[in-house]
């Protein structure tokens, strides 16, 4: 198969005005179709989904390439202002063909396997308690471990959030996490 640089030189022979027989720019256009079917992105998959809960709204898109990695780009925001805290975990069913997608990658809930853990920052909405943590706290935003396990009994991805702060709640009312991590197959490290 060709590579790149190959087809670039193999095109670049190509003279304007010049004398290129049929044979060479059929040459030079299979080297493309060698190269771009090699390089092929069809095997990547996209799934894209919103649940709307009474406590709160996740947005998520899930792409990767089976059996190797995912990227996991999501959004949530809790909604819910009479619930006096959020606690931890999210757990929604998915489709058939994401728990299939997910399973080589992410370890299952009942697993003894290590979860795959992030950390990322909480912001909140409201503009007065978010100036309240900069002044108090000094910082600007909060941070929780987030962590994804599957549940194959009840089709569903289980997101949990951890308070890295004591006494604190992963999600108060108004906050949100915006964020995108990627998880690799442990084989293909």
């Amino acid at each position: 198969m060709a590579t790149k640089q190959q087809v670039i030189t193999a095109i670049n022979k190509i003279i304007d005005n010049g004398n290129n027989t049929a044979n060479t720019v059929r040459s030079v256009l299979n080297e493309i179709v060698n190269f771009a079917e090699e390089n092929n992105t069809s095997n990547i998959k996209t799934f894209k989904n919103t649940i709307n809960n009474k406590n709160y709204i996740l947005n998520y898109s899930i792409k990767g390439i089976e059996n190797e990695y995912i990227n996991f780009t999501f959004q949530i925001e809790c909604i819910e202002p009479t619930i006096k805290h959020f606690q931890g975990i999210i757990s929604f069913e998915i489709e058939k063909d994401l728990m299939s997608f997910l399973l080589p990658i992410l370890p299952n809930s009942r697993s003894k396997m290590m979860h795959p853990s992030f950390i990322v920052e909480v912001k909140n909405k409201d503009a007065k308690k978010q100036s309240m943590l900069i002044e108090t706290m000094g910082i600007t935003f909060r941070q929780v471990a987030i962590s994804f396990a599957l549940d194959e009994k009840n089709h569903a991805l289980q997101i949990a959030l951890t308070s890295l702060l004591p006494k604190q709640t992963p999600l108060d009312p108004t906050d949100f996490i915006n964020s995108s991590i990627a998880i690799h197959h442990f084989n293909n490290l």
